[in-house]
């Protein structure tokens, strides 16, 4: 008897999970994709700088994790929140903002999956990412 084939379940717990992140700071969005790339648990599909390009990219295909700026020109991260939970509720969302947390939630409903400061540490940014997908730490160098 041969041993079964790989499971579907089993396929989505060894995939990376496809990353957005989107912000008007280009040194924001730079440091997020290189730490989550080296990190090793994420695929960044996009880095975007509005909420028009997220929205566009998210109808054609919904992202895994969206790190979304709150403050932005134009369509802000609140409205893409609430379009992409329309559109893709199955899509995890964590606000990424210089706003404190209660203003951050006030101002978005709360319907966010973390709300996570601009000021944070990048290990506990990273860490709090992988907690949302549901990503195991990631393995010592050996």
């Amino acid at each position: 008897m041969t041993a079964p084939s790989t499971t579907a379940s089993q396929d989505r717990l060894n995939r990376r999970p496809s990353v957005v992140i989107t912000d008007d700071e280009a040194d924001v969005r730079r440091l997020l994709r290189v730490n989550l790339e080296v990190d090793g648990r994420f695929q960044v599909v996009a880095d975007l700088a509005s909420g028009e390009e997220t929205l566009e990219l998210a109808w054609e295909t919904c992202p895994d994790l969206l790190v979304l700026d709150l403050m932005m020109p134009g369509m802000n991260g609140a409205e893409v929140l609430s379009e992409i939970r329309r559109r893709c509720p199955s899509t995890k969302i964590a606000m990424f903002s210089a706003a404190s947390t209660e203003a951050a939630e006030r101002l978005t409903g709360r319907k966010a999956d973390a709300y996570i400061p601009k000021t944070a540490d990048l290990i506990e940014v990273i860490d709090r990412l992988a907690s949302l997908t549901h990503q195991s730490p990631p393995r010592p160098p050996r």
